[in-house]
């Protein structure tokens, strides 16, 4: 039986190779947002503690500049296609 070291990874922007790949939470909390270009950029403060900053889902734009969005509990998904950090609602009731 092998053991092997555990993987690093690198950077993509400076290329520091003191990060490791980990699992973060799927739901958070928006801290903070901003609105350029109609996107709303939001910072989420994810279960664990942790910000992030993502994407809110464009579907929701019209509905969302209506409303306070700081406090919303959102979900947390990853963008495939872009390989974006998107967040939408996990309420459907908006």
């Amino acid at each position: 039986m092998s053991f092997y070291p555990e993987r690093r990874f690198s950077c993509p922007y400076c290329g520091s190779k003191n990060i490791k790949k980990t699992d973060i939470p799927d739901k958070g909390m928006i801290v903070s947002y901003a609105i350029k270009d109609g996107n709303i950029i939001v910072v989420v403060e994810l279960t664990d503690g942790c910000r992030l900053v993502s994407v809110f889902d464009q579907s929701r734009l019209e509905k969302m500049a209506k409303r306070e969005i700081i406090g919303t509990v959102v979900e947390i998904y990853l963008d495939t296609m872009t390989g974006i950090i998107r967040s939408r609602l996990i309420d459907s009731k908006l």
